[in-house]
């Protein structure tokens, strides 16, 4: 349940087709890595006012560098952020994949919930002055 202030937002993935039939998982950095910078140069072309990143291996690759603490930052309902490398005015967000594996990691559906609210009150914030 996204928060309606997002309903607005362009949603894109980062790499599509990668995937066969029905087999799901084995996403990796290094074949988000083969697509950074098309992506990359999307981000610069549609100017997005933020960016969520569904997961820690897509939040990596996206701000270029690791992070600690993954799970038990999440399961309190904490995303994480930092700035676009190539543009320090594009905040972006790390949250927990909404799939089964990403909810359960984080002890479930109420934590993903209260990251989404404090991304869009940061937004709203930000979008008021």
């Amino acid at each position: 349940m996204v928060p309606p202030i997002f309903n607005d937002i362009i949603k894109d993935r980062w790499i599509l087709g990668y995937r066969k039939g029905s087999e799901t998982g084995g996403m990796t950095k290094t074949i988000m890595r083969q697509d950074k910078e098309l992506f990359e140069e999307l981000v610069l072309t549609i100017n997005p006012k933020i960016i969520i990143c569904l997961g820690q291996i897509t939040y990596e690759v996206v701000v270029c560098k690791t992070t600690k603490g993954v799970v038990k930052q999440l399961s309190k309902g904490i995303p994480f952020k930092a700035p676009f490398p190539l543009d320090k005015n594009i905040p972006v967000y790390g949250v927990a994949h909404c799939g089964s594996r990403g909810l359960s990691n984080i002890g479930g559906v109420e934590n993903m919930i209260m990251a989404w609210k404090k991304i869009a009150k940061e937004y709203k914030e930000s979008e008021n002055g």
